[in-house]
């Protein structure tokens, strides 16, 4: 459904929301136990009217982004949110992560590069917050020490899943360059406490790495397998991931996750 619909959609709605919220005491009760019960809930009219004006605010401070959005049109948006962010210095929420997502679509990571120097430079509370994002370039590039030097910095400073992504990456990233003993902590603490599926599999697939002579490490994987393959179907994972690919950082590892879920389901570990 196009943005200016789902505006007049939704303005339509709480209207006759309202509409049907005045009308409804009078018809149900007589004109003075109307006023009566107005008189005690005065600040739903309040309540509605507040609702409008934030709805219709927040529609008309963007409308310039959803205008954009529906037309499918990323050079020029990507032109707008560089005006936006990088001249006038307005590092809101949705502006930076539209830029990063444009910036993917367009296979630009130079670009997110550019942000996380101003982001480090102008707004350090913006630069932690989307570090999982702002790290992309050194994937796309496959740059193991840089994107170890990047992560490092943050694994102990992010909380909850984003954390754990964090701490995910930064143990690939010396995985990638074969420093094992210094990544297995990085990755049994990600196995140890992670709740997302996608996050699980792509640990355990890592870790398959340390099971060669390891009974213990090739016995857990073969018991976390089976929780994985008992609570979700393949289909069932395939429908997380999908869902997850708004998580920009799923886009870029989607193969490497789409891999992970194709071991998981394949044969039993132990005739890998």
């Amino acid at each position: 459904m196009k943005f200016k619909a789902i505006f007049l959609v939704f303005n339509v709605i709480i209207v006759f929301s309202m509409v049907l919220l005045f009308v409804l005491p009078t018809l149900l009760l007589d004109w003075d136990f109307s006023l009566m019960f107005w008189q005690s809930n005065w600040y739903l009219v309040l309540v509605c009217l507040m609702l409008i004006v934030g709805v219709n605010f927040f529609f008309f401070r963007y409308w310039r982004v959803y205008e954009l959005l529906e037309q499918e049109d990323w050079d020029a948006l990507q032109s707008f949110l560089k005006t936006e962010i990088f001249d006038k210095h307005r590092f809101r929420h949705l502006y930076i992560r539209l830029y990063i997502h444009t910036a993917i679509v367009r296979a630009k990571p130079d670009e997110i590069s550019e942000l996380r120097e101003l982001l480090q430079s102008r707004n350090l509370r913006q630069y932690k917050r989307f570090a999982l994002e702002l790290g992309l370039p050194e994937i796309f590039r496959n740059d193991a020490p840089a994107m170890e030097e990047f992560f490092g910095q943050f694994i102990e400073l992010a909380t909850g899943a984003r954390r754990l992504w964090l701490v995910l990456l930064y143990a690939f990233s010396l995985f990638l360059q074969k420093r094992l003993e210094e990544a297995r902590p990085h990755i049994e603490k990600v196995l140890d406490v992670a709740k997302d599926p996608l996050l699980i599999v792509m640990s355990l697939y890592i870790f398959v790495a340390y099971s060669s002579d390891d009974s213990n490490v090739k016995q857990r994987i073969a018991d976390t397998k089976a929780l994985l393959k008992k609570r979700y179907s393949r289909d069932a994972m395939m429908r997380i991931l999908e869902k997850g690919r708004e998580m920009v950082v799923l886009l870029v590892l989607e193969q490497f996750v789409r891999d992970a879920i194709d071991w998981l389901y394949g044969e039993d570990y132990n005739n890998d």
